[in-house]
Parts: structure tokens; sequence; C-alpha cells
């Protein structure tokens, strides 16, 4: 029990020694997660990145499927048909 509880004081004790490097960790986990979730929901259409806004079953033309509504930074509406797939995102 003598080594655990040890153990235990050196782990507390080296997260307190230095709180600025950890910040910083914390932060670039933060903003790498936010990165890869940003490029992850992004499809690419006509040379820009859109994002999906809705995804939903009705009728385009003359054919009935899922219909895609994506908009891009510049705050552009795009509709793209998928059919029977499910809108991609």
């Amino acid at each position: 029990m003598k080594n655990k509880t040890s153990n235990l004081a050196k782990f507390a004790s080296n997260a307190n020694q230095n709180p600025t490097k950890r910040a910083i960790k914390i932060i670039a986990c933060i903003a790498l997660s936010a990165l890869f979730a940003s490029v992850a929901s992004a499809y690419y259409i006509g040379g820009m990145y859109v994002t999906l806004v809705d995804c939903s079953w009705g009728q385009y033309g003359y054919e009935y499927g899922n219909i895609g509504t994506y908009k891009d930074s510049s705050g552009k509406f795009y509709q793209v048909f998928f059919g029977s797939n499910y809108c991609q995102y």
C-alpha cells in the first residue's frame, strides 16, 4: 500500500509542476479535434467545401429520392440528388 500511495503522490506533484505545458497540450488537442471534425463533415462541390444542412426525401425533377442541401462558406446553398443513397457528409 505504501508504494501505491507514494506513486499517487508523485503523479499529483508532477501534474501541478508545470500547468503551462499541460494547458498547451489540452489546447492543442482541442484544436486538432476541431480541425479533423470540420474536415470530416465537409463535402466538395464545384471546387468549394460545403457542409450538409439537410438531407430529406423528396421530388427532384421527375425523380424521387434523397436530396442533400449544402451550404458553402459564403452562404450559398446547393442541392444534390442522391436517389436511394443517403446524402454524403
